[in-house]
Parts: C-alpha cells; structure tokens; sequence
C-alpha cells in the first residue's frame, strides 16, 4: 500500500463513530476496495501466550490479529457481529504451535461453520476453545474487518503501510504455515 493509501485508510478510520456502519477502505494499490464493518475499537490485555501468538505470525499481520475478550462464548457471539455477510471469514488461533481453524458466515444469517486448516468440518468447534484465543477477521470482499482495522487508526503511516489489509489470497484451503515466521509441528 503506497503512503498515499495508507493515509486515506487512517483518514477514513478517524471519521467512524457508527459501530455499525460500513465504509470503503482502499486495501492497496490495484485492488478493488472492500466495505469493512466498522466496530468500535477496544484495547484488550495480552498474556505471554497471546504475545508469542503475535512474534512468531509475519510482521504483516501483527496488527491484523485481534485477541479475544471474555470466555470463548462471548468471543463468539461478537464473532458473529463481525462477519456481517455470508462468505466473510476469520482465521481463529490459539496458541502459536497449534493448527489455526477457519470460522466462515455461511449465509446472511448468524450460522457460522468451522473447519480445519484444510477445509474439513469441525462440529465441536477447535480444540483450543479454553485457551486464549485470537483471529483474523476478514469481510466477505477479502479485505480486514472490524476492531483490528479500527485499531490503525492509532498507529503512525508507517506501522499502516507494513500491515496487510487485503486477505484475498488467503481462503479455504491455504497452507497456513505461510503466516507464521518459525517452523511448525502441525
């Protein structure tokens, strides 16, 4: 994303104030700018476990993960707010050395569906559900949604510029160990 790019995101993210309301991000240079769901950003505490999560994902996507607040339930429930439109998606960790899941919005309703790294259904949701958890959130148009694209607006352009905004070449099915800087079990 050029400088320019970046500026009109942190721009367009000052002017938020409807928790609900959807705006257009540019998501970089020759890519089709998405509507991503505007939800109100909220620090949340890191453990050491959430901050390992952090250093070993590639330095793009540090800023895109949004750790979870609450009990699992609740990260859950506001999972679903997130993802307002059917095909949006979420990347979902848990401990670094665990395989991440995938979390999809079926439909336009509520019902989200979770599979494993490769696109296999999980009915009991993942493993690492009492744990802390963490996700990428991804709108329906492949571009970062909800409080980790609020969360730019505080970062100076050039924390902006490194970060990735645009997922369209992560979805069902991709080698997950591309997101992360160490080696991996799973």
């Amino acid at each position: 994303m050029t400088s320019s790019a970046a500026e009109s995101v942190r721009e367009i993210l000052q002017t938020v104030t409807d928790p609900d309301a959807e705006v257009p991000v540019p998501v970089q240079d020759g890519a089709s700018a998405g509507l991503v769901s505007a939800l109100p950003a909220q620090a949340s505490p890191e453990d050491g476990r959430m901050a390992a999560l952090r250093e070993a994902l590639r330095p793009d996507l540090f800023h895109a993960v949004r750790p979870w607040e609450g009990s699992f339930d609740e990260g859950v429930a506001r999972l679903q707010n997130i993802l307002k439109e059917g095909g949006a998606r979420s990347i979902v960790f848990g401990e670094w050395d665990e395989a991440p899941v995938w979390v999809v919005k079926m439909n336009d309703t509520n019902s989200l569906g979770w599979f494993d790294r490769h696109f296999q259904p999980l009915p009991d949701g993942p493993s690492f559900a009492h744990g802390p958890v963490a996700s990428i959130d991804i709108g329906h148009s492949g571009a970062l949604v909800g409080p980790s694209l609020l969360g730019l607006r505080h970062l100076d352009g050039e924390a902006v510029e490194g970060t990735k905004l645009a997922f369209c070449d992560i979805g069902p099915g991709h080698d997950f160990t591309s997101l992360f800087t160490r080696n991996v079990s799973w």
